[in-house]
Parts: C-alpha cells; sequence; structure tokens
C-alpha cells in the first residue's frame, strides 16, 4: 500500500507539481498589463492571505450583517459606493495590488455571498457538525474558478484568445 503510494507521488506529474518546494508566490509570478497575475492552472502558485477577498463575509461572521451603513440608493452615499464596489467585484473580480493575486467575480461572490452547508470539527472529538457558513478559499476552489475562467475567456494556453 506504502510503496503505491509513494510510486503515485512520483509519477504523476501534477502532484510532483502540487508538492514540488519550488512553487513559486504570486509576487513571483509574471502579471499581465492590469498587474494581475497570469495565472497557470496546471502550475498553480502557493496561494497566502486568501482572507483580503472575504471582507464582507468576514464582517457577517463578526456581526451578522453586511455593513452598518443605512440603506441609500443615492450613488454618492457611503452605502450607494459599498454597493458599486460590491456589483464591480461580482461582475469583474478583485485584484490584491502589492502581489496582484486575483480572484474572478465569480469566486468573489460565491466567497462572500453563497453561505454553504459544511463540516467543522469540534474540538476534542472525532466529530464534526453540519454548519452554516460562508465556504473557505481552498486552493481547489480557486483553482476550480479559474479554469472557469479561462474556459469563458481564455487563458495562458490559448494564447488569452477566448474560450
Amino acid at each position: 500500500m506504502v510503496e503505491s503510494f509513494w510510486e503515485f507521488i512520483g509519477s504523476v506529474e501534477y502532484i510532483k507539481r502540487m508538492i514540488s518546494p519550488n512553487r513559486p508566490f504570486a509576487k513571483d509570478v509574471p502579471k499581465d498589463k492590469d498587474g494581475k497575475i497570469i495565472v497557470d492552472i496546471s502550475n498553480i502558485h502557493i496561494l497566502t492571505d486568501m482572507d483580503y477577498f472575504r471582507e464582507m463575509a468576514i464582517h457577517f461572521q463578526k456581526h451578522g450583517c453586511y455593513t452598518f451603513l443605512r440603506p441609500n440608493l443615492n450613488p454618492n452615499s457611503e452605502f450607494g459606493k459599498l454597493f458599486s464596489r460590491e456589483i464591480y467585484r461580482i461582475l469583474n473580480g478583485m485584484v490584491r495590488p502589492e502581489d496582484g493575486e486575483w480572484i474572478t467575480g465569480d469566486m468573489y461572490f460565491y466567497l462572500n455571498y453563497a453561505p454553504i452547508i459544511k463540516s467543522v470539527p469540534v474540538p476534542g472529538t472525532k466529530i464534526a457538525e453540519r454548519v452554516v457558513d460562508f465556504p473557505d478559499p481552498w486552493e481547489g476552489v480557486y483553482m476550480w474558478f479559474h479554469y472557469l475562467h479561462q474556459a469563458r475567456y481564455g487563458g495562458l494556453y490559448n494564447d488569452f484568445q477566448g474560450g
């Protein structure tokens, strides 16, 4: 059994890339003209500080609401600016300027506005409870949303020519 495991690890190229000590961070990945990293879905970089993209979900988890601002449809009000910013991020995604890391608009919506049922371990036991909470930004989720984005709009492997 152990031999099969090591054979699998040593023979599957994608797994070797995922566990490689040479995986780059977002700051080390080439960027496009907009300052976003070029996501290579076959050689994914190491994800760091993904809570940066979950501001609204974290606020909701702490306070039970997305904002303390009073609803106001005036686009120049604080609420109107917040609403416009969130619509923009849902449609276009969000970029972290420090290193160019970015998520798609679909992933932004998923992380901030789509609670799911997930299993959360109960401390001190081998049991997990099913709770409704916001999703965690796992690597698999990140890759899935970038797969979708590149299928729709093109990516590294088709010279960004569309899906």
